[in-house]
């Protein structure tokens, strides 16, 4: 007889609540069964259909015309969300946990509009860097809400073009 009195796995994973008992027929005791609830609950699968990087904060975002100024210096930006920005940058030029005052600049179809804000550097890599921005203020998410709008309407804008 199973050890759960259960019947599949399914069943095995939605009577961890019932009384267990191991093969030779010993209870098995409450520690025991919260390890073997956290184990049948990672082994069931995933119901999202959203791929891992969904799980992040803020969507990233690697699609926009973008630099960023550090101490007069400009740095291509890989991509960026509202919680941070990865340069492509000599990683021997920053220390982790540095903090510092950085500008991105996005090139808009009729504006280049700057971004000043605070971040500090959590994790460095190949010619790669990345920012943490500290606090974003109202009217840095509304500048950044500006270069998103703007993009969005670009492409529309473009699809539009192409239908004509």
């Amino acid at each position: 007889m199973h050890p759960y009195n259960c019947h599949n796995f399914v069943d095995t994973v939605s009577c961890i609540n019932l009384k267990k008992t191991d093969n030779s027929g010993m209870v098995i005791g409450n520690r025991d069964q919260k390890m073997f609830g956290r184990l049948f609950s990672s082994l069931q699968a995933d119901n999202s259909n959203e791929p891992e990087t969904a799980r992040r904060r803020y969507a990233r975002r690697d699609c926009d015309r973008c630099v960023t100024v550090i101490n007069g210096k400009t740095y291509p930006v890989e991509n960026w969300s509202l919680g941070g920005v990865l340069l492509s940058a000599d990683e021997r030029e920053f220390a982790n946990e540095d903090e510092m005052n950085i500008t991105l600049k996005f090139k808009l179809r009729d504006d280049i509009v700057d971004v000043p804000h605070a971040a500090r550097v959590i994790r460095k890599g190949r010619n790669k860097i990345a920012f943490e921005f500290k606090p974003l203020t109202q009217q840095i998410r509304s500048n950044f809400q500006n270069v998103v709008d703007d993009y969005v309407a670009s492409q529309f804008a473009a699809s539009q073009s192409q239908l004509h």
